[in-house]
């Protein structure tokens, strides 16, 4: 078993915090108050939908505060285990996947209060960092609402031939990334 502790930043004032650390209980209302602020109505999941990808993966998921736990999540990121080259239906509740060897990466928000910091970019590095320590093989996703060129930007690639699920909606397109 693999652990992976937070990643620590260093502030200007050369205090250090952990603005990146694993999901905790507590996050819930934040996280469903920053799907709400970014996402379009159609892609929205319920609570419990989005707890299952997190309790199948509680390893690759993450929130990020400014600066420590008691400040409320302004960005989150769930991943989690995912052994088809399909990705799993919006509103698809998981069960825990032991024999898989690839990730999903089912989201990624940010509130409006942490856009425009790198902080997406902080996430995902992170998460990047996990998965290689965990030694997995690929990683897929299905990019919306014009997040393409993002998600390119880390070395992911368009899966042309591959179809997406209509809930996901008209532009989305599913993208990869192999890791070993």
């Amino acid at each position: 078993m693999v652990v992976i502790l937070p990643r620590s930043i260093a502030h200007s004032d050369g205090i250090f915090a952990m603005p990146i650390q694993a999901i905790y209980a507590a996050a819930w209302p934040a996280i469903m108050r920053i799907q709400t602020e970014v996402y379009r109505q159609s892609v929205q999941e319920p609570l419990a939908v989005l707890t299952s990808k997190w309790q199948a993966g509680p390893s690759t998921c993450a929130v990020f505060s400014h600066s420590d736990a008691l400040d409320e999540p302004v960005a989150y990121l769930l991943a989690h285990p995912w052994s088809s080259g399909t990705p799993p239906h919006l509103d698809q509740v998981l069960v825990p996947d032991e024999q898989a060897r690839d990730l999903y990466l089912h989201d990624l928000a940010l509130s409006s209060r942490a856009q425009g910091q790198g902080i997406a970019t902080l996430l995902v590095e992170d998460f990047l960092s996990k998965a290689q320590a965990l030694n997995v093989g690929c990683i897929r996703l299905v990019a919306i609402q014009g997040s393409q060129g993002f998600w390119a930007r880390f070395g992911f690639e368009p899966e042309s031939d591959a179809a997406v699920d209509a809930s996901y909606g008209t532009d989305a397109a599913l993208m990869w990334k192999k890791l070993t």
